[in-house]
């Protein structure tokens, strides 16, 4: 019941290869300078986390993100950098603590954890008694995890968080923020109103609500060194997602001194769609007569045709969505047609067969599809110079690779 991803490395790699180089020019970065954070997370793209990091590997990276941190281990297996957790460490999640506690113990200052919560960096500090590596998260316009704009200097004024810092239980590597992919209407940060925005005025709201936060971060790092707390030179690190090219570099004009660090995940493994083709293997080709009842279900047949049995099922992803995030007029107007259709039973598969995208049968098992073919499909199919199907063939897919999983991937080490 195979379903197979085929990988064009050569374009695939090239396309990696790309993004790092234009980070780097970008950030304007010299040579060696590593600016790129290559995000492993969930299923790996639907190419496996343990690959991509033997890829991040090659790229010659020293850092990575991952979602959280039951994912450390595969790429820690991999990898021998810096390894940055993306979900915010928070003791209150005993079956995630169980975790740190033991990646603490094994990799010790290799990963770096992200703390969002005041309540928790100030508990931090007072139970750590080995080196433990942090990035503190700004909450910014996702609204998702982070810390507010008054809430980072009074953190920085903590007294037990000051102990932490001189004894090196603590070691700050540096301010995260998750920007959203839409652009924010407007920042709303304190700072972009005093008068000291130094972004240039063609800068988009994500580069100015990364500069206001940076401002902040910069202002609560000198507080702490004027009052004799040591920060390592990493701590002044501004790691930040979802800015396009032209962003990072505005963001380098109005930061020309601070460590940037791009994380960067879609755009480096998914940036070149064509490298990436998924295929599933026809395992049989079932003749049906008109009213047959048929799968699962049992519906009947409409007409004279063929069941198209072929691996690639909910196990795999096929069939699985998100729910869409309609915008437009014409979004919602597909989106509206394809919930009709499916209400009365019809879904248009994601196989690829004589140049059209084929109905289900009915809604995909768990590791293979029923795919409905009627006489007519397969006498136009003929008509235009393709042949029936027979076991063994090779029908093309579209996947959503972030929810994709292949028994096979072939074309990569």
């Amino acid at each position: 019941m195979t379903f197979t991803l085929h990988v064009d490395a050569d374009l695939w790699r090239a396309n990696a290869t790309s993004v790092r180089d234009a980070i780097n020019t970008a950030l304007a970065e010299d040579e060696g300078t590593r600016g790129l954070v290559p995000v492993i997370k969930g299923n790996g793209y639907g190419l496996t986390k343990p690959r991509l990091a033997r890829e991040a590997a090659s790229l010659g990276v020293d850092a990575v993100a991952v979602g959280t941190p039951y994912e450390v281990h595969d790429v820690a297996q991999e990898f021998d950098g810096d390894i940055l957790v993306l979900q915010p460490w928070d003791p209150r999640d005993q079956l995630a603590t169980r975790v740190w506690e033991d990646l603490h113990a094994r990799l010790s200052m290799r990963v770096i954890r992200t703390v969002a919560s005041t309540d928790v960096l100030h508990r931090l500090a007072a139970e750590a008694t080995s080196p433990v590596s942090v990035v503190l998260e700004g909450l910014t316009s996702m609204r998702r995890f982070g810390l507010a704009e008054a809430d980072l200097d009074a953190l920085m004024a903590d007294t037990t968080i000051r102990h932490a810092l001189r004894d090196g239980r603590i070691d700050i590597r540096g301010a995260a923020l998750h920007l959203p992919m839409t652009q924010p209407s407007s920042p709303s940060l304190a700072t972009l109103g005093d008068g000291s925005n130094r972004t240039p005025e063609s800068a988009s709201n994500r580069v100015r609500e990364a500069w206001g936060w940076a401002a902040i971060w910069i202002r609560a790092l000198a507080a702490m060194d004027s009052s004799g707390v040591p920060l390592q030179e990493t701590a002044a690190t501004i790691w930040v997602s979802h800015l396009d090219d032209s962003e990072i570099a505005d963001l380098r004009t109005a930061l020309p001194t601070v460590p940037i660090r791009l994380r960067i995940g879609t755009r480096l493994w998914l940036g070149e769609p064509t490298s990436l083709q998924a295929y599933g293997t026809v395992l049989a080709v079932n003749p049906v007569e008109r009213g047959r009842e048929l799968g699962y279900r049992q519906r009947r047949a409409p007409k004279d045709g063929y069941i198209v049995v072929i691996g690639g099922g909910t196990a795999h992803g096929v069939g699985m969505a998100a729910p869409a995030a309609a915008t437009s007029i014409r979004q919602r107007a597909i989106s509206a047609a394809t919930g009709a259709l499916e209400a009365v039973g019809r879904a248009r598969s994601p196989f690829t067969w004589a140049g059209k995208h084929r109905w289900f049968a009915e809604p995909p098992h768990m590791q293979v599809s029923l795919i409905w073919l009627s006489e007519d499909d397969v006498r136009e199919a003929l008509a235009a110079g393709h042949r029936t199907p027979i076991t063994g063939d090779q029908w093309a897919c579209r996947v959503r690779h972030t929810t994709a999983s292949f028994d096979w991937i072939l074309g990569l080490d």
